[in-house]
């Protein structure tokens, strides 16, 4: 779904440098390590003594369902709207900022009070606007992903989800090599400053640094941390957290063999076949023994 290990700067002729740099292969592997602690709390979230507010409580009664319906609506809208924002990079940072913050509002609001949610919401939007950095950044992306995640778990079917590896592998290879789209929106948003990829800077660069080409060593698609975060709840919550585990091992072992493709490319590459084959594989071994 989204872009990989796609070396955010260049060479004085254009070239990419790829991970003949060490620098970018020590910041990916960072990114990689950040992406397992998600997958990890995604797995044993549910596991959790969770509170839940009043908007919980009504959605569970039924009461909410219509809220569901539009609220679904309005994303859709939103996200079609970005499309026609492209055009105008100054802008589209801030509608993506947006977003995310109304996927952290939308979870928040399961577990805790509306006007609260909305106010942490605003605040985790705002300090990323007005402290842009590697961290503030990725803390955004992280939350915003994990909210969207958590909203998506209960309304499909492992089953389901793995037809959705299928087809999110197929369209990240033609994104990549083909088309090229993915490559080029990974090296807009390190442009522009969109909130839409993880980011590692330069070893001699401090995280709390703002993210620009120039002082970026490697980036993570946002894609390649959602899919497996969606899968690996579902499974937690369907097949429990022991095959969620075994799955969460395929996809690790599916994150180095994109490291040593990466490493002989030279360049960006499709993520998300080798995190699919390598869930899929894990969750065919936790159901089988276990």
């Amino acid at each position: 779904m989204e872009e990989k290990n796609q070396p955010p700067f260049a060479t004085s002729d254009g070239a990419s440098e790829g991970y003949r740099d060490k620098k970018s292969f020590r910041g990916i592997i960072i990114l990689e390590g950040l992406s397992v602690l998600v997958w990890l709390a995604g797995i044993f979230f549910f596991y959790l003594p969770l509170p839940r507010s009043s908007v919980a409580l009504a959605r569970i009664s039924g009461e909410q369902n219509m809220y569901d319906v539009f609220s679904l609506m309005v994303s859709v809208v939103l996200a079609l709207a970005l499309f026609y924002w492209l055009r105008r990079k100054r802008a589209l940072a801030q509608v993506v900022s947006f977003l995310l913050g109304i996927m952290v509002y939308n979870i928040l609001a399961i577990f805790i009070e509306p006007l609260v949610a909305l106010t942490i919401a605003i605040l985790c939007v705002y300090i990323e606007r007005a402290y842009r950095s590697f961290v503030t950044n990725n803390f955004l992306l992280v939350i915003g992903i994990f909210a969207a995640a958590i909203s998506f778990t209960n309304y499909y079917k492992v089953g389901f989800l793995l037809i959705l590896l299928l087809l999110f592998s197929l369209y990240d290879v033609v994104g990549v090599f083909f088309i090229k789209a993915i490559t080029k929106v990974a090296k807009s948003a390190s442009k522009t400053g969109l909130p839409l990829i993880l980011l590692a800077p330069k070893k001699n660069v401090s995280w709390w640094k703002v993210p620009t080409p120039e002082t970026t060593a490697s980036i993570v698609g946002a894609g390649d941390l959602f899919i497996p975060l969606v899968f690996l709840t579902s499974v937690s919550i369907q097949s429990g957290w022991v095959v969620a585990l075994c799955s969460l091992v395929g996809a690790i072992l599916g994150n180095v063999g994109n490291l040593f493709l990466a490493r002989k490319i030279k360049t960006g590459i499709p993520a998300i076949p080798f995190l699919a084959v390598g869930l899929a594989a894990g969750y065919g071994i936790g159901l089988l023994f276990f």
